[in-house]
């Protein structure tokens, strides 16, 4: 059956031949036969399309339940969806990764704790501002330019003269560079290569106090093994407990308060000539 175009015998069968003029002007008798014969053309006209009709539908009715069959089918192993609102989700694919219980155990009432910063900043108290001061040489105990007159070149020496200690102190300029010229840059270069051995020193300082204390915490964790073994025998527990206290605090007072000064004086020092430095140069850019 022709499903998809139209039958030859549709055009046929309404092609009447007898326009409305030429019924208009025929004679009663002839309009008579005349429209006996449009009403057997109409009659045979009607059941053509009938015929055709059913001939389609009759064809068309298997391929309809074929073709409805093989979707619903496909759409039942394939989708998965429950039902029609499931069928499409935009954000079926994107996973929120954030912490509900850090969202639950942030304080909300007090708004002023969402704008501060990660680390809080450090307010000195008054021994950390007194030891600076004294080895800044700074404040009411010092004449006003005292601090201009601070020198630690010994104490720079005695942490990088030393021959394995040469990475403390500031490197030489390389052979290919050109001498200075001008007394001005050669006064900068050697104010700049002090501090840099300044630097070094105070690292230096700060580096020995860091191996002062991993030596005496393994020299506490191997005391308070021996208080844990059952096997040594402590006869006055809180006197041995009391000369380990005792040594810590000579330790910490004697060898490690005296290296960390040191490379407090050491950065004071630096300190001051940095100062000094920035101030040449805002003098000399005039």
């Amino acid at each position: 059956a022709n499903l998809g175009g139209r039958s030859s015998h549709i055009d046929h069968a309404l092609n009447i031949g007898v326009g409305l003029a030429d019924q208009m002007r025929a004679k009663p008798a002839d309009q008579a036969v005349a429209m006996m014969t449009i009403m057997s053309r109409l009659e045979r006209s009607n059941q053509l399309m009938v015929d055709m009709m059913l001939q389609q539908n009759q064809g068309r009715l298997p391929e309809i339940a074929v073709t409805n069959e093989a979707p619903i089918k496909h759409m039942a192993e394939d989708n998965g969806f429950s039902s029609d609102e499931d069928e499409f989700d935009p954000e079926a694919d994107i996973f929120d990764h954030v912490d509900k219980n850090t969202e639950e155990e942030e304080n909300v009432d007090d708004l002023s704790t969402r704008f501060k910063g990660k680390k809080p900043r450090v307010v000195p108290d008054e021994t950390q501002i007194f030891v600076w001061k004294q080895a800044r040489k700074v404040g009411s105990d010092f004449v006003q330019d005292d601090w201009r007159n601070v020198s630690q070149a010994s104490l720079v020496k005695s942490y990088n003269s030393h021959p394995e200690a040469i990475m403390f102190s500031a490197p030489l300029a390389d052979a290919e560079v050109p001498d200075l010229k001008f007394k001005d840059k050669k006064d900068l270069e050697k104010q700049m290569k002090s501090v840099q051995s300044g630097c070094g020193a105070s690292a230096a300082a700060a580096t020995k106090s860091l191996a002062m204390l991993q030596e005496e915490c393994d020299k506490l964790n191997d005391t308070a093994k021996d208080f844990r073994n059952p096997d040594v025998v402590i006869t006055d527990s809180r006197g041995e407990m009391a000369d380990v206290l005792d040594a810590v605090r000579h330790k910490l007072l004697s060898d490690l308060a005296k290296t960390i000064a040191d490379a407090v004086k050491l950065n004071a020092w630096q300190f001051n000539q940095i100062t000094m430095m920035r101030r040449c140069v805002k003098i000399f850019s005039y």
